[in-house]
């Protein structure tokens, strides 16, 4: 017997014959595989010049790219009217497709704390981080939606978690997506709980002691395949094994280095042991500036930046005891550097502009949604667009070895590209389209809109929905309450009034309500997520349900909290 599903919309896919509950509407195959897109804006040689030209792809293949082409009688035409098209986008260091693991609570039970297993000690380099990647993955599909192609993932862990690879954001399974299944290897100054190396220093400490057993280890095994007459036969360490070819200077070491003491540290290492290392994740380089321009280091820098502090509204209330808080010259010191230091984090991208620094963006620690926001804060501390575009493309192409088949739009190369609305860091652009591999996507383009009478209050209450799943319709409420600047969303399906269900990853910007749900379902978990567009007391917007497809969904507020 099924198990029950708080989500109404679910059960319909329930009752629904099982090859039609399979089948992803959002993933439907293309009919042919040459595409020719009409007549679309692009920039390729003159960085500072739109042209229009034709693109004509086949089987996923960039097949050449110039002004008045013919259009294939066999080809899926795109219409480029006042269309813009861009290379897709590379995220070059994040845990894309891995799931967040479960925190352990308590510290591991070992024998000898100054001895541990490798596993527990974090030292894992020989795991493989294509191994923990779900291709249904939400990150996959937000990347995507974003313009992104292409993502280096890295694994989840401390020290030495495994190595990195890098895959494609097209495909049914892991195996479809892989372009390269051992790309890196992740190096962190993380220690781990309770065991040996558990501090910065210690981790350092058992790097150095690890690089030094990787070369003897390669030398003994080289000695033995030459001459294994009277010798003793080496005993394979597979920790070891997977760290020769760093020793070797075959596999690039990232180097997960978020502070400006991390970048400091890593430069140490890198300078004793000589590996070719690359700085990743980090947020600040300011201090070290002038040792990364000398050494023409590669940096991956984070596109995550602090939230910019808001103007207090207090003082339009013209109460005695508002205008006293803000006129506290500590408070308006903190406030000060508050805003000093986020200056500084906007304008790391520039100083690397400005010391002729190549660097790409990680998407380790941001939303896909909040990287055009950043750019443009980027851009107003003194980032130019080209350097910006250049960071998300053939720089990160380069730095992990993938300027041969994308990072630009070339003839030859994959056919990873959107077409946007307008000049991509343009406020009012959106993508309308995302090519990967020759696979399109579109996206629906709705005005965006910012809720009148603005106080986050607005949207709290009562709401009514509907949603058509095929033809078939369900309804029920969303109450919105919040509490402490933090929204809470639970959903209540008419025909199951006693089994609210609460929602996660709740955001309310510019008119739009983003939430997700997870369902139970007998062969696992399903998740939803909801974009609610919210106009005065009505909205419009969608609801994905896992890879059965997207649907219309649209209500009304019913009541408000005082109501």
């Amino acid at each position: 017997m099924h198990k029950k599903l708080f989500f109404a919309i679910v059960s319909v896919f329930i009752l629904i014959k099982p090859g039609l509950a399979q089948t992803d509407y959002n993933n439907v195959p293309d009919v042919t595989g040459k595409i020719f897109i009409n007549d679309v804006y692009l920039k390729q040689y003159n960085p500072d010049t739109f042209l229009i030209h034709d693109i004509l792809i086949d089987n996923g293949i960039i097949k050449n790219i110039a002004p008045a082409m013919e259009a294939p009688f066999d080809a899926r035409i795109i219409e480029g009217d006042s269309i813009y098209a861009y290379s897709a986008f590379i995220d070059a260091f994040s845990h894309t497709g891995i799931p967040q693991p479960e925190r352990r609570q308590q510290r591991p039970d070992v024998q000898f704390r100054g001895f541990p297993p490798n596993d527990i000690a974090g030292i894992t380099p020989e795991k493989m981080a294509f191994k923990d990647i779900k291709a249904n993955d939400k990150s996959i599909a937000a990347l995507r939606k974003s313009g992104f192609a292409v993502s280096h993932v890295v694994p989840r862990g401390n020290m030495l978690p495994g190595q990195g690879c890098i895959i494609s954001l097209k495909g049914d399974s892991v195996e479809d997506m892989i372009l390269d299944e051992s790309s890196s290897c992740l190096f962190q100054l993380s220690g781990a709980r309770g065991v040996y190396p558990s501090t910065v220093i210690a981790v350092m400490a058992k790097w150095r002691e690890l690089n030094r057993q990787a070369e003897l280890y390669s030398a003994n095994n080289k000695s033995y395949a030459l001459d294994p007459v009277s010798k003793e036969r080496p005993v394979m360490n597979s920790v070891l094994d997977a760290l020769v070819p760093v020793v070797e200077n075959r596999r690039r070491v990232f180097s997960h280095a978020q502070s400006n003491k991390d970048v400091y540290r890593s430069l140490v290492l890198q300078s004793e042991l000589g590996y070719d290392v690359v700085l990743s994740n980090v947020r600040r380089v300011e201090p070290a500036i002038e040792a990364l321009s000398q050494d023409k280091m590669h940096i991956i820098l984070s596109a995550e930046l602090p939230d910019a502090v808001k103007e207090d509204k207090k003082k339009e209330k013209g109460n005695e005891e508002s205008a006293k808080e803000e006129s506290d010259p500590r408070r308006e010191a903190l406030l000060e550097r508050k805003k000093e230091s986020i200056k500084e984090f906007e304008s790391q991208a520039a100083l690397l502009e400005s010391k002729d620094v190549r660097f790409a963006f990680s998407m380790m620690d941001v939303k896909a949604t909040d990287l055009k926001a950043n750019l443009e804060r980027m851009i107003a501390a003194g980032l130019s667009e080209q350097a910006a575009m250049n960071a998300l493309t053939i720089n990160a192409a380069e730095i992990l070895g993938l300027e041969k088949i994308c990072g630009s739009l070339e003839k030859g190369k994959m056919a990873n590209l959107f077409l946007s609305t307008g000049p991509y860091l343009d406020k009012e652009s959106s993508i309308k389209y995302s090519i990967v591999e020759g696979h399109v996507e579109e996206y629906e383009i709705r005005k965006k809109k910012r809720a009148s009478s603005n106080s986050d209050n607005s949207i709290e209450g009562t709401w009514s929905f509907s949603i058509d799943v095929m033809g078939d319709l369900n309804t029920g409420k969303i109450v919105i309450t919040k509490e402490a600047d933090q929204y809470e969303v639970n959903i209540i399906n008419d025909a199951t009034p006693d089994d609210p269900r609460p929602c996660s990853d709740i955001s309310f910007e510019y008119g739009t309500l983003s939430l997700s749900l997870i369902v139970p379902y007998e062969d696992g978990d399903l998740p939803v997520q909801l974009s609610l567009d919210i106009d005065q007391d009505s909205f419009n917007g969608t609801a994905t349900i896992g890879q059965l497809g997207s649907f219309p969904i649209e209500g009304s507020k019913i009541s408000s909290p005082e109501n």
